[in-house]
């Protein structure tokens, strides 16, 4: 259930859609990235390039990739991605900010997903996480998404809305809340 979007960002939105031009920025960004955000999104440790260029090659392959970039330098500080869940109706998120960058921008990405998704029929979006991680674990908590485990895989899970106005709603709460992180002034 892949979504579709069109290229670049709009005034209300620093979210553009990624493709394989920007493979380069990708791989930098996951440069920046700590060995652990590595192992756990990529499953390898290894910041060497080529790794990383067939890490976000797979990553454009399998389903939407969006990302924020620094307006000052064009340096992608957040990537996101989106697949299909392994459980039907669902849509499985991944991303990652480069340390410099965070505060508010999940709220931001999630506020320009979740009209597409609800728009695609898409039931649920569920994120896997890592539950030792203290900044996953704050962000979950301020997001209030219901946590699911799975032998030992642990999601966070957030029902879509079915009415637009429920959608409108949540779509403003959550850029309130990217305001309130102070995210555009990190930017």
């Amino acid at each position: 259930m892949p979504l579709h979007s069109q290229t670049g960002t709009t005034a209300e939105s620093p979210v553009c859609v990624l493709g394989p031009v920007d493979a380069d920025a990708m791989v930098a960004h996951l440069q920046a990235l700590g060995r652990e955000e590595r192992a756990f999104r990529l499953h390898t440790t290894s910041a060497a390039t080529d790794v990383l260029r067939e890490a976000a090659r797979r990553m454009l392959v399998a389903g939407l990739c969006y990302g924020i970039r620094e307006p000052a330098t064009g340096r992608l500080v957040y990537l996101g991605q989106a697949v299909p869940s392994d459980r039907p109706g669902g849509l499985e998120l991944a991303f990652s900010a480069t340390p410099d960058a965070r505060g508010g921008l999940t709220f931001r990405t999630l506020a320009w997903l979740l009209p597409r998704a609800a728009a695609q029929g898409v039931r649920f979006l569920e994120l896997r996480f890592n539950p030792f991680n203290p900044a996953i674990a704050g962000l979950l908590a301020r997001l209030g998404w219901r946590r699911e485990v799975f032998s030992d895989d642990n999601r966070a899970v957030f029902d879509v809305p079915r009415e637009p106005s429920a959608v409108v709603a949540q779509v403003n709460a959550w850029l309130q809340a990217a305001q309130d992180r102070g995210s555009i002034a990190r930017l």
